[in-house]
């Protein structure tokens, strides 16, 4: 841990400070010198599933009260920057689907763990009937078939987009 965050520009009392912000390109510095260290595959995913619903507290709010999963999609959308994540996101109603965008320039890893939460706290504020029709990423993440296994869809690589496709049916699922 300390050859970690001493390659991260950290002390252990900015670690140890629940209050410290932490910017994004020395946290990518961090989960860089780690996954030097012991390398894990899918790590945004990983984490992704160990953070339970209420993590990020006002948002998870505004996303678990809306009436319906679409609904929560663009407070999820309209909210996102309270969290000082490096990704904007964009919504786009079609048809038969909406589609959750998130901003091409963001770290691959920012753009998995997004995703991969996304679809989780879906699923688990739908009793499990949410599912994507299917996730975009712009890259390949290093288990492609643990992503679609864990998010319960097909993974598009090297797509033009990444984000996280919702058929109709799953966008008026009740909150």
């Amino acid at each position: 841990a300390d050859a970690a965050l001493a390659a991260a520009g950290l002390t252990e009392v900015d670690a140890e400070d629940p209050d410290a912000r932490v910017p994004c390109d020395v946290y990518g510095r961090l989960v860089a010198s780690a996954q030097q260290a012991k390398f894990t595959p899918n790590l945004a995913l990983a984490i992704a599933w160990q953070t339970p619903v209420g993590a990020y507290p006002l948002l998870d709010y505004l996303v678990a009260t809306s009436e319906t999963v679409g609904a929560g999609i663009h407070q999820l959308a309209r909210y996102f920057r309270l969290v000082s994540a490096p990704i904007v996101i964009d919504v786009h109603d079609e048809v038969d689907s909406m589609r959750v965008e998130f901003s091409a320039n963001a770290w691959p890893f920012s753009i998995e763990y997004s995703a991969a939460l996304m679809v989780r706290h879906f699923r688990d504020e739908t009793d499990g009937r949410f599912a994507a029709a299917y996730v975009s990423f712009r890259h390949v993440p290093d288990d492609v078939a643990a992503f679609e296994r864990a998010l319960g869809c097909p993974v598009r690589l090297q797509a033009d987009w990444n984000g996280v496709s919702v058929p109709l049916e799953a966008w008026r699922l009740p909150l």
